[in-house]
């Protein structure tokens, strides 16, 4: 592929990194509609790696082609060795792709004490790439912020905005961990009082985030495929609640796809410890 057609393609790549499929739609569905909008990354919550490898080998669809960041690293992790090397070269195999669209797989926990969160991540980290938690207790966010297997802390755009402060934004800036900032409520509110106090909860919360430049990203969550939203319609409600539209263009692929490859390097069995890989012969 001419390289000016990659350059192109990278300016449109998108990520939808919260996928809740319910019993009327499939995979498929969701990657028909991904095409059309340009979005590559799709990232399906509820859905382990075992599920994603039988989607990958019963796939036989002509339009375009399911991949494994997992079964791209396997092929890479003895030709690269620095992280921005390896993200490079992946990124690179499935651009030079036409029709590619690259599925995750998700957990989110909802639970709503530590115990039962610590209980929970030493049963399901190795099954899952991305471990997310949604709760708005505030002893449990803050402890949660600190924990290298919770990959994202979900703050839902129906929340009450009390539930992050200085603090909290603190311990996650430290701790390089993202909030993963959910936009359904507000597509999916019924009256106008309750639009209302989504979108003035949504941006209270969006103003602390910025405010203490606290890492974050965007996500739709969509239960049907045609919930699905671009990086450009993402960016823009963003810019509606408050975040300029130059500020977050790593808020919809870039941080989730950088995320998604370190998790599988953590997941592959050659790995030892960050930045050291043993190599059977």
């Amino acid at each position: 592929m001419q390289k000016e057609v990659i350059s192109k393609r990278k300016q449109l790549l998108s990520c939808e990194n919260y996928v809740s499929m319910c019993y009327e739609y499939k995979v498929k569905d969701f990657a028909d509609m991904a095409l059309k909008l340009s979005i590559s990354l799709l990232i399906f919550n509820d859905f382990s790696i075992s599920d994603k490898k039988k989607i990958l080998q019963s796939s036989d669809n002509e339009n375009y082609q399911f991949l494994s960041l997992q079964d791209i690293y396997k092929k890479l992790n003895k030709k690269a060795f620095s992280f921005e090397d390896i993200a490079d070269q992946i990124k690179f195999s499935y651009l030079e792709k036409e029709k590619a669209i690259v599925i995750g797989s998700r957990k989110t926990i909802e639970e709503g004490t530590i115990a039962s969160v610590k209980k929970l991540l030493s049963e399901l980290r190795k099954q899952y790439e991305i471990i997310c938690l949604k709760t708005n207790d505030k002893k449990v966010l803050k402890w949660a912020a600190q924990d290298r297997r919770i990959d994202y802390i979900i703050l839902d755009a129906s929340y009450n905005s009390q539930v992050i402060d200085k603090a909290l934004c603190s311990v996650m800036k430290q701790s390089n961990k993202y909030f993963e900032f959910v936009i359904s409520p507000l597509l999916e509110t019924k009256t106008e009082q309750e639009l209302s106090t989504v979108i003035r909860n949504s941006k209270k919360m969006l103003k602390i985030i910025k405010s203490y430049n606290t890492p974050f990203i965007f996500s739709a969550n969509p239960s049907t495929p045609y919930q699905l939203r671009n990086s450009s319609q993402m960016r823009c409600i963003g810019e509606f609640l408050g975040i300029p539209y130059n500020k977050t263009k790593k808020n919809t692929y870039d941080y989730q796809f950088s995320n998604l490859i370190k998790n599988v390097i953590k997941l592959d069995d050659s790995y030892l410890f960050e930045g050291v890989r043993g190599f059977h012969r």
